[in-house]
């Protein structure tokens, strides 16, 4: 069954898209005489424009980008953007040329700047919604601001069982142990959980200098791994040793950290 959030995102792409494929079939349609080829050649752009937009959606919420700042993000949406547009035109140019054996030029512009202001509406919408969701100081609460968090050990210094995290006005714990790895991202840490990824206001040496060492590994100058959620361990073509997590994350480890991981799993 599907989350409160997943039916108002399921409700909002189809009945939104719907709307915009009701405007398209009023040219592409001949409702004096609708063919079947006509029906397809606006129920294809629409179903292939939802998929690409969850797609868009799910890579953000893996990535993080639904908790980024402004300033981050306009790169992502450009790059985005300007995929989303080709894709778009693509989709429609492939479905004419099924369907009406192509497009002339004066279709093919109102196809361009259709893809270019359906693509921006949907990106800066959906990003906007995130954005307005968003805590600035969105941030791991220590145990010793929070009385509900349990720690690990007697040892004040080590991280705590849960880790609390403030998204706009709601609080939520991450158990630590199911915390796959801490990624640095510019100014932030991506907590990558068994949850998704939430971002942090924390720097990657604080954590690490509170991260029990038999749990916690730092891979290399930008990841730290949870050790209990090592799927595979391999090598690359450049006899790099290469971590598999959990979540499929792959993880290369430094010269100087393949030496201390290869002494700690004794390899």
């Amino acid at each position: 069954m599907l989350k409160g959030g997943s039916r108002r995102y399921w409700f909002i792409q189809i009945f939104g898209w719907g709307i915009v494929a009701v405007y398209w079939s009023y040219y592409q349609i001949n409702w004096s005489s609708p063919t079947l080829l006509d029906v397809i050649s606006v129920l294809l752009p629409y179903l292939m424009i939802i998929l690409y937009t969850y797609f868009y959606r799910n890579l953000a919420h893996k990535n993080g980008w639904i908790h980024m700042t402004l300033r981050p993000l306009i790169k992502i949406i450009l790059i985005a953007w300007l995929s989303m547009t080709f894709l778009y035109i693509s989709i429609t140019y492939v479905s004419a040329q099924f369907t009406k054996g192509g497009l002339g030029f004066d279709p093919f512009l109102g196809v361009l700047t259709g893809g270019i202001r359906y693509s921006a509406i949907w990106l800066l919408a959906f990003h906007f919604y995130h954005l307005s969701r968003q805590n600035p100081n969105n941030q791991i609460i220590d145990s010793n601001l929070e009385n509900d968090l349990e720690l690990d050990t007697d040892n004040s210094n080590d991280l705590p069982k849960q880790i609390l995290i403030k998204d706009g006005e709601e609080y939520f714990h991450i158990q630590t142990n199911d915390i796959v790895l801490f990624e640095s991202y510019g100014n932030y840490v991506k907590i990558h959980s068994n949850e998704g990824v939430n971002l942090s206001k924390n720097s990657l040496s604080s954590i690490e200098k509170r991260a029990r060492p038999n749990h916690f590994f730092r891979a290399n100058r930008k990841e730290l791994i949870n050790m209990d959620k090592i799927k595979n361990i391999g090598r690359t073509k450049n006899d790099k040793i290469q971590i598999t997590l959990s979540n499929e994350h792959k993880v290369l480890l430094s010269d100087r950290k393949s030496v201390l991981f290869k002494e700690l799993m004794k390899l």
